[in-house]
């Protein structure tokens, strides 16, 4: 009940599941099988994303004579399979969500983010329109936001810049449309919570500092790495004051 509701909040073009028969193991009085979940957001994904899972059905009552067994799903979760698998669940598969969408924008909070809901989602329509002015191709000026209440979704990314996915404010990462499938159905970003406590010119900053990866998506796969974060930190920047445009020593 509690992924239905999730499910219901998401605009969904595409969702279904796929059993896959050969993959069936045995209990004493249950079934395991993996399935192929597909799920397309309706204006954000490219392409319908489609990731596995294992569901597990049990025996309901005594079989009777002549009659196949009954049986009821009874767990859609096996975080062991999961984690030996390398699969990355997604915020609708693991938690309540709240979800808050504008023109272009969609945000996954839960209970305890959705409080700072308005001024994120405002802050994005601006960077939106900011990054959009900035980019010399065209760009559907969408993106899928995940705004939730603790890093265990980013830390869960591989590839992650850095060496404490903790300390990132942010980061924009690739939605593969499959396990091997080199297609990108999406690119989405992860912010941690603590960005709520940012000012607003620095919150708005790292968002179309973020925003420009999801613009530039796949046009820097190739390109070294200070050319593709300096793109992004030189678009983040151009709607400040010159005086305003400093970047850390570091960085």
């Amino acid at each position: 009940q509690g992924y239905f509701d999730n499910l219901a909040q998401l605009p969904l073009a595409t969702f279904s599941y796929d059993l896959d028969p050969a993959s069936l193991v045995r209990g004493k009085r249950s079934y395991s099988v993996v399935v192929e979940v597909a799920l397309q957001l309706d204006g954000f994904d490219a392409v319908p994303v489609r990731t596995l899972d294992r569901f597990r059905f049990d025996q309901v009552g005594k079989q009777r004579p002549g009659r196949p067994p009954r049986f009821r799903l009874a767990s859609v979760t096996d975080r062991a399979w999961e984690e030996a698998n390398e699969i990355v669940s997604q915020p609708w598969e693991r938690r309540p969500i709240q979800v808050r969408r504008s023109a272009g924008v969609l945000v996954v909070l839960d209970d305890d983010s959705v409080t700072d809901a308005g001024p994120l989602l405002r802050g994005l329509e601006r960077s939106v329109s900011d990054v959009a002015a900035r980019v010399p191709y065209a760009w559907d000026a969408t993106v899928v936001v995940y705004a939730l209440s603790d890093t265990d979704f980013i830390r869960s990314l591989d590839d992650l810049p850095g060496e404490d996915p903790d300390e990132l404010d942010g980061v924009a990462f690739t939605v593969p449309a499959g396990p091997g499938d080199p297609t990108v159905a999406a690119t989405r970003i992860a912010l941690n919570p603590r960005i709520s406590e940012r000012s607003d010119p620095v919150r708005q900053r790292l968002l179309r500092h973020e925003l420009t990866h999801v613009a530039v998506g796949e046009r820097d796969d190739n390109a070294p790495v200070w050319l593709s974060e300096g793109v992004a930190e030189w678009v983040s920047v151009q709607a400040l004051p010159e005086r305003k445009r400093r970047i850390g020593t570091e960085a």
